[in-house]
């Protein structure tokens, strides 16, 4: 594993304010409920039961149990990579096992680095390893937990650059794939396309305009630009590239767009999985849908309207496939104080939308060094966009 890794090139440690600079993330989708809320239209409800640590991503597993990523940019570091709140239960939990989470296990087995989350239609969780705390190749691992039982690795070291930091991930609900964003540097940026049948990732995009972020389009939260100050005493503005991505409930389209981005694009499924389709050509189908936020998160519900993170709005926006201008409208407003940095987009089982405050902003690498971040990250659940009432 060590050789294979040696020859992809990843950055050394002391290049990591470079591409962590870059990026943020995540985002996926879920087929379960939660029972601890109340909905009030389109407030955002609190759940009595906070994240203890600096939240990556979010999913529901058939049962209701909460499941979530804990992000590396936090500090002090959470002690796992992935929880689990289980439905009923006041106490979160490291999952799928404790040994996964220490890296006790086989290297294969062993969590380093998990963002993206994703949870399919059989209750199988597939988590995203982006292997960036200890330089450790990026994987995909499946869990089922249903059954509670390892279901499967897939090693992405062969579809990965060395400025590579995966962070999102989403499962086709039909086809046996699987859809990861890569912001990498933001001028390699790319998606990667993942054939769960013979394990082979394919990496498209890379570098088109559809992946790289935007000149201009800041990262602004609470009225303030975020900054990074890199080692020789400069600060930068990070510009991110894709980040993130979503599939309607049909599977027949992929969401898209770069986190500093002004345009949010889709693709049809069918090309991804089509190898007989050269790259350029696919590159080719990508549609123009609508405006976007800055954001690392969003999601698409059974009506075709997607939910955007809106980071520097506090908020959360949406875009109806009912409008045939497809214009950007606030779903929380006025803009809530809670949602500092939202995210974690996921529709539940009874199409409502669920989301974190996670403060990424306030970590040490967006605050000139220290942390300000105040826990524990609440959990929010809203009422999404009634149907088929706003155009005609």
């Amino acid at each position: 594993m060590k050789q294979i890794w040696k020859q992809t090139g990843r950055c050394r440690a002391g290049e990591w304010w470079l591409v962590l600079a870059l990026l943020a993330v995540t985002s996926s989708l879920s087929h379960a409920q939660f029972s601890f809320f109340k909905s009030k239209g389109h407030a955002p409800e609190e759940l009595r039961q906070a994240i203890p640590w600096g939240p990556g991503c979010m999913v529901f597993t058939p049962k209701g149990d909460c499941i979530v990523s804990c992000h590396q940019f936090f500090d002090p570091p959470p002690p796992w990579r992935v929880v689990i709140l289980k439905k009923g239960s006041d106490q979160w939990e490291p999952y799928p096992t404790e040994g996964m989470n220490n890296g006790t296990l086989a290297p294969q087995l062993n969590l380093d680095a998990v963002l993206g989350l994703a949870i399919d239609a059989d209750g199988v969780l597939w988590m995203l390893d982006n292997g960036r705390r200890n330089e450790v190749p990026p994987k995909v691992v499946a869990w089922d937990t249903v059954k509670n039982t390892f279901k499967k690795v897939v090693d992405l070291t062969a579809a990965v650059r060395s400025t590579s930091f995966l962070c999102n991930i989403v499962v086709d609900p039909n086809e046996p794939f699987l859809y990861i964003s890569d912001p990498a540097n933001g001028a390699d940026a790319a998606l990667i396309v993942v054939d769960l049948n013979t394990n082979l990732a394919r990496r498209l995009f890379e570098g088109d305009y559809h992946v790289r972020p935007s000149q201009g389009v800041d990262l602004v939260v609470q009225g303030q630009p975020v900054e990074v100050r890199r080692p020789d005493g400069f600060t930068v503005r990070p510009l991110g590239g894709l980040n993130p991505i979503a599939i309607d409930p049909k599977g027949r389209w992929l969401f898209f767009g770069p986190m500093n981005g002004r345009n949010l694009y889709r693709i049809e499924t069918k090309y991804l999985r089509d190898i007989a389709i050269s790259p350029q050509e696919i590159v080719e189908r990508i549609e123009t849908y609508s405006i976007k936020p800055v954001t690392d998160s969003i999601a698409v519900d059974s009506r075709g309207t997607v939910y955007f993170a809106d980071i520097g709005q506090n908020t959360i926006g949406y875009v109806s496939e009912d409008d045939k201008k497809k214009e950007y409208h606030l779903l929380v407003n006025p803009p809530d104080p809670r949602l500092l940095w939202p995210g974690g987009l996921f529709l539940d089982n009874n199409g409502m939308l669920n989301l974190f405050s996670k403060q990424l902003h306030l970590t040490p690498l967006y605050n000139g060094g220290k942390s300000s971040v105040v826990g524990p990250f609440p959990i929010f659940r809203i009422r999404p966009v009634s149907s088929g009432m706003f155009w005609k």
